[in-house]
C-alpha cells in the first residue's frame, strides 16, 4: 500500500541521510519526507529513471542540482529495495510492458481501453506495446468540453493512432481503433472515430 511504501521510504531517507547533500536534515520532518515520496512516485509514473534524473542534477549544478541528485538517489534506493522484496503498480506495469515488447501476438485477445481521463507515461508505454501486437486494440476516451483535457485528448488520439496503428514487423496498418467521446454542456455525447 502507499502507506507501507511511505514507511519504507522514510527508512531509506534515514539510512541515506549522510549521503544526501540538500535533504540531509529532513529525516524527522514527516511532511517533507512525504513530499519527496510523492515526487519519487510522480517521477516513476512519468517514466523518468533515477539515472536520467541524476544526470539532470549534474547538469544543473548548485543547490537545485544537489536536490535533484538527492531525489535521484532516494528514488533509486527505494525502487531497488522494492523490486527485490515487494512490488507496486510501477514495477508491475514496467514488467508487463517489458513482457509485451517481446510478444508478437496474444492469442484470442482484443484489448479495450475505455473511459479513462488521465494516463501516465508508463500506462501509455503499456498501451503502445499492446498496439504494436497483431491484436486489435480499441482506445476510447471521454472528455468534457469544459474540462482541462478537452484540448489534449483529441490531438493525442489522432497522433497516437497515426503513429502506433501499424504492425511492428510488417509496418502494415492494423486494427487500432481510437474513439473520442465528447460530452458537452448539453450532456449530448458526440462520438468520433479517429481512424
Amino acid at each position: 500500500s502507499k502507506e507501507q511504501g511511505l514507511l519504507l521510504f522514510k527508512k531509506i531517507v534515514n539510512d541515506k541521510k549522510d549521503e544526501l547533500k540538500a535533504f540531509n536534515k529532513i529525516t524527522n520532518n514527516d511532511g517533507a519526507v512525504k513530499k519527496l515520496f510523492d515526487a519519487v512516485n510522480s517521477l516513476a509514473e512519468s517514466d523518468i529513471t533515477p539515472q536520467k534524473l541524476s544526470n539532470a542534477g549534474l547538469n544543473l549544478g548548485g543547490i537545485l542540482g544537489d536536490k535533484t541528485q538527492d531525489i535521484a538517489l532516494l528514488y533509486k534506493e527505494y525502487y531497488s529495495f522494492l523490486s527485490n522484496n515487494f512490488t507496486d503498480k510501477i514495477i508491475l506495469l514496467n514488467d508487463f510492458s517489458d513482457w509485451l515488447s517481446k510478444q508478437n501476438k496474444i492469442e484470442n485477445c482484443n484489448f479495450y481501453f475505455l473511459d479513462f481521463s488521465l494516463i501516465n507515461a508508463i500506462e501509455l508505454r503499456v498501451i503502445t506495446n499492446l498496439s504494436k501486437l497483431e491484436n486489435a486494440v480499441t482506445i476510447g476516451v471521454v472528455c468534457n468540453e469544459n474540462s482541462d483535457n478537452k484540448r489534449i485528448y483529441p490531438r493525442f488520439l489522432k497522433d497516437y493512432c497515426a503513429n502506433n496503428g501499424r504492425n511492428k514487423k510488417t509496418k502494415e496498418r492494423k486494427r487500432l481503433i481510437c474513439i473520442l467521446s465528447m460530452q458537452g454542456s448539453d450532456t449530448v455525447r458526440r462520438t468520433v472515430r479517429i481512424n
